[in-house]
């Protein structure tokens, strides 16, 4: 089959170099290295680069299409139709069997129309619903809503739906009444960069002192976002006993606005924790590996999350997990993490002081690792490829239970309007038929005609 996936979550503004981007990227990288069956064409609405090593996988083809000074063409209304066009063309040059939609509520592009694929499966990854579960946080604006309902019901017309967690399948078919039986979990993964490593002694006092560390910590991978609560988090940190304070730091590690730091910095003045809460901002991926490493557990008592990267990082890295008992996470978790309801401080306060004090870490982690060789990307890719031949299947089964018709007629080389008439002809009724053709003994054709026409002498 010919696959065709779009650029949008690698390279669009809203998930470029993010948990979304990264994932995509990662994804089909690894689909496109493990399957030969299938061919692959990318196109990529956003910037004229390659993204995928043509010379070593041969099944992978990439197409730039320029949308303009500040991408005019993608975000103004009237150029709408100009994309479905192209969308069109493309999938008709290139005899796409299924399109793949990567970030369906991305808003840097036009919406998907459903007449622009006709005669094509259709796939999309679903990572979460969160603006919808959390509609007074994240849809209170009636605009912001109806786009993003507009959004939902585009979903409803894709005739695959993959999913990264059983979470987001259960969400869309409880919240907003999706068919289960078009959506099915491919599930995240952990990008090979995130691992155990040996850290030198120069290293470590080299970050220790960048970022204020001088003791054992517990360690947060949060975000510049309420529903990560890192609120809650300091809060229920200020309330473990003083012993345990003075022990360990809390460090989190994420990129805030000046607004937060100056939130979050005067909340840590309010419960005298300065020196006691680190707020690194942002740091390189490289000082992310190391600061999971050096950490003594990772807390991440979000309020919701899609499949919650942070949870399967720290065990990659060798670091015990405290998390939440909601959504996606209490899921992942299994028994390889303390488990807090994010929604209660002082059980978060409960899940800190057992971690560090009454847990056998190595036992923790021991079962953290065994559930982190579910979410590998060999896994991921393995099922997404499944799952889509089974659509490409299912399709195949539409087109050999076509009736049949013969069709009599001469053909090219033999020259008349007739000839060239039948064969623009027989290619679009191919579309809903199978087709004989019967022509005149002595000489054989000579023009393209779709896979499914037979043509015999009579």
């Amino acid at each position: 089959m010919n696959i065709a996936f779009d650029a949008t979550a690698i390279l669009g503004p809203m998930s470029r170099n993010r948990g979304i981007g990264n994932y995509s990227l990662s994804q089909f990288t690894k689909m496109i290295e493990m399957d030969k069956d299938n061919n692959y064409f990318l196109i990529n609405f956003f910037e004229n680069i390659n993204l995928f090593d043509t010379g070593s996988y041969g099944n992978i083809h990439e197409f730039y299409f320029d949308c303009g000074k500040d991408k005019f063409l993608l975000n103004q209304p009237e150029y709408k139709e100009i994309i479905g066009d192209i969308i069109k063309k493309f999938i008709k040059e290139h005899q796409i069997d299924i399109y793949y939609i990567t970030s369906p509520f991305d808003g840097h592009i036009h919406p998907y129309e459903e007449d622009w694929f006709k005669g094509v499966k259709t796939v999309a990854t679903v990572y979460d619903i969160i603006p919808y579960v959390l509609k007074d946080t994240y849809l209170s604006d009636k605009n912001s809503y109806k786009w993003y309902m507009n959004l939902v019901d585009m979903l409803r017309w894709i005739d695959k739906l993959l999913v990264i967690s059983q979470s987001v399948k259960h969400d869309l078919v409880n919240s907003l009444n999706f068919d289960g039986e078009k959506i099915d979990v491919i599930w995240g993964a952990v990008d090979d960069i995130y691992k155990e490593i040996s850290i030198a002694t120069e290293d470590k006092k080299r970050i220790f002192t960048k970022f204020k560390i001088h003791s054992k910590y517990i360690m947060c991978t949060g975000g510049d976002d309420e529903r990560k609560n890192l609120h809650g988090l300091i809060e229920a940190y200020s309330q473990m006993p003083q012993e345990l304070i003075s022990e360990y730091q809390l460090v989190i590690v994420c990129k805030l606005s000046n607004d937060s730091i100056e939130r979050y910095t005067n909340l840590v003045k309010e419960r005298n924790l300065e020196n006691r809460v680190i707020l690194t901002n942002f740091v390189s991926q490289e000082e992310l590996i190391v600061l999971y490493n050096l950490a003594t557990v990772m807390a991440f008592p979000s309020k919701y999350e899609g499949f919650g990267l942070p949870v399967v990082e720290s065990w990659a890295c060798g670091t015990p997990v405290l998390t939440s008992n909601n959504s996606s996470l209490v899921e992942i978790a299994g028994d390889g993490a303390v488990i807090v309801n994010p929604y209660d401080t002082k059980d978060i306060t409960r899940g800190l002081v057992e971690i560090l004090t009454n847990t056998d870490l190595k036992d923790l982690l021991n079962k953290g690792k065994e559930r982190l060789k579910i979410f590998q990307w060999d896994i991921v890719a393995e099922n997404a490829i499944k799952y889509i031949n089974r659509l490409g299947e299912s399709d195949a089964r539409k087109v050999i239970e076509k009736k049949k018709i013969a069709y009599f007629s001469p053909l090219p080389p033999m020259q008349s309007g007739i000839s060239d008439y039948s064969v623009d002809i027989l290619n679009s009724l191919s579309e809903y038929f199978n087709i004989d053709v019967f022509i005149d003994d002595a000489y054989k054709v000579s023009c393209v005609l779709n896979s499914n026409i037979d043509v015999y002498n009579h």
